[in-house]
């Protein structure tokens, strides 16, 4: 900070129980006042993004406390912004004009670093691309003599991004069904009238600005989330009512891309969150499971809270995966990996759906989606507002759907 030099993580640092502009005050060293709002204000059209700054932190949806470190980060005045994964929460619509921002910054003398493991982004705005491996720069390329994304994947993880290979859908009988769901949230509707039907083998993509009810839904079908109306069958019997434990060990696997709050005891070994789940007879197969997952290091041993946030989240999803499950529900899952780690792990999700799981992923990457799902659906103020599946996926009509005005009106 006194250096000139302000970074906004990926793993997001904000006190909860503070409003947003007590939190920029907070690291600014100064009141909330008027003077610090109208600098904020003046931030906010810097970056294009508008923020209530007056909510608690702990009342905000991910997106909106990702801008707060971002107006925090410009409130500081720097010199060199550091950028990690900034675009994670953004939705297909937002990218392109929030990285036109971020470009206007650099143009105005700010010094910016960018941490993405999005190619297309660093090829959209970057004047040097530094690739780096195992924490030496492997590779450093001029703006105009960038090489193709599959050169730049292979320089980054050493070896060829294989993309995953789509299965067509199996045509096996109902798993999942769910009717007119609906949850409650205060006094207002984050899931309304939801209704899905799940086959053996099928891969869903929920997709959706960040906020439309997504994380709500795949919590109430996990027992996350108390139901305010609408049923949950899992292979015909109804859970509605069963709790998360039941519903677990019924065969419902849930893993949040919020892994420091839902998915890691920090002061756990790896082998001790193994062990915690699934008991003590997992302990002997967890550095072949480490191996198979590409955790690193592949030590069980090794304390949760030493490990990178992608190797956190490959534990988590490695330990999810040891269940004999019937659904698996994801939220955010390659939130932090590299390009290699998202593609085996999508690699992965295909292959167990090919066995017969039903998987249901949230995500705000829509070409993450795109690329393994059999049927994809865009969620709006709690709806689900249009569908499309597999062989007939049209990218500017999904994204048109984020946004859509009426989200009552099903395209």
């Amino acid at each position: 900070g006194r250096l000139g030099i302000a970074t906004v993580h990926q793993d997001l640092a904000l006190v909860p129980s503070m409003t947003g502009l007590e939190n920029i005050a907070l690291a600014l060293g100064s009141a909330a006042s008027r003077e610090l709002r109208a600098r904020v204000r003046s931030a906010e059209e810097r970056l294009g993004l508008s923020v209530g700054l007056d909510k608690p932190v702990a009342d905000m949806e991910v997106s909106q406390r990702q801008r707060i470190e971002f107006l925090r980060a410009l409130c500081q005045e720097p010199t060199v912004l550091i950028l990690d994964e900034p675009t994670t929460f953004l939705p297909p619509t937002a990218i392109e004009p929030f990285l036109r921002r971020v470009r206007d910054l650099a143009d105005g003398s700010l010094a910016v670093l960018l941490v993405t493991h999005r190619l297309d982004e660093a090829r959209a705005i970057a004047d040097v691309v530094t690739v780096m491996r195992a924490g030496r720069v492997v590779a450093r390329f001029d703006r105009k003599a960038l090489p193709p994304n599959e050169e730049l994947a292979l320089a980054i993880v050493g070896e060829a991004v294989v993309p995953p290979t789509t299965r067509p859908a199996r045509s096996g009988r109902p798993v999942l069904r769910v009717a007119d769901l609906e949850v409650k949230e205060e006094d207002h509707l984050v899931v309304e009238d939801v209704s899905l039907v799940l086959n053996e083998g099928q891969i869903l993509g929920v997709a959706g600005v960040d906020g439309n009810g997504q994380l709500e839904l795949l919590e109430s079908l996990a027992g996350l989330r108390r139901l305010h109306g609408g049923e949950i069958e899992l292979d015909g019997a109804d859970v509605t009512r069963m709790p998360y434990s039941r519903r677990s060990r019924a065969g419902i696997q849930f893993v949040s891309g919020e892994r420091r709050r839902d998915g890691i005891v920090p002061s756990f070994t790896v082998e001790e969150h193994f062990v915690f789940v699934l008991g003590r007879g997992i302990g002997e197969r967890v550095p072949g499971i480490l191996a198979e997952h590409g955790v690193r290091p592949p030590d069980p041993g090794a304390v949760a809270a030493q490990l990178s946030g992608g190797n956190q989240q490959k534990m988590v999803l490695a330990r999810a995966l040891q269940y004999r499950s019937k659904v698996l529900l994801l939220a955010f899952p390659t939130q932090g990996l590299d390009v290699l780690a998202s593609a085996q792990l999508r690699q992965l999700l295909v292959e167990r759906a090919a066995a017969g799981l039903v998987i249901v992923i949230a995500s705000g990457d829509l070409d993450e989606l795109l690329s393994i799902s059999h049927r994809v659906v865009v969620m709006n103020r709690g709806r689900i507002v249009g569908e499309q599946a597999s062989g007939a996926f049209d990218r500017s009509e999904l994204a048109a759907w984020f946004t859509a005005s009426d989200p009552r009106v099903v395209a």
